[in-house]
């Protein structure tokens, strides 16, 4: 690709990706997420629309064009669905511990704000906070 038109490229990319990262923030969906969504359709445009005479393309082209490593080609063509749910998963159970800790008042200090927490406790502990 022309230098100007990379250029040129990154902002229209930057300029539609605002209002869906918008978007996935109200919605808890964490750039980890975004990232491995991302990767998977690179992934799968390359394999269907960049093959050479009508074959889809090898995991080899499709690490060169995509700049992903074969083996993570490998695994998201033939495990989709794993990596992205997986990563959502993870970090919603973040997300619900450290928002339990931020808003649920026998975590608090009294005053609205979070306490610090002991790890271990029947009560305004860790171990309380994520069971």
């Amino acid at each position: 690709m022309k230098p100007g038109h990379t250029k040129a490229l990154s902002a229209a990319t930057l300029t539609f990706l605002r209002p869906l990262v918008r978007i996935f923030l109200r919605n808890g969906l964490a750039a980890k997420t975004f990232f491995e969504l991302a990767k998977q359709i690179y992934v799968e445009v390359a394999r269907d629309e960049c093959g050479v005479k009508g074959k889809k393309a090898s995991i080899s082209r499709i690490a060169i064009l995509t700049g992903l490593t074969r083996k993570e080609v490998q695994l998201l063509l033939t495990n989709p669905e794993t990596r992205s749910t997986a990563s959502e998963e993870q970090y919603n159970r973040a997300a619900r511990v450290i928002g339990g800790w931020l808003k649920d008042p026998a975590f608090g200090d009294g005053k609205g704000h979070p306490a610090p927490l002991q790890l271990n406790g029947r009560r305004g502990s860790f171990s309380a906070l994520v069971k």
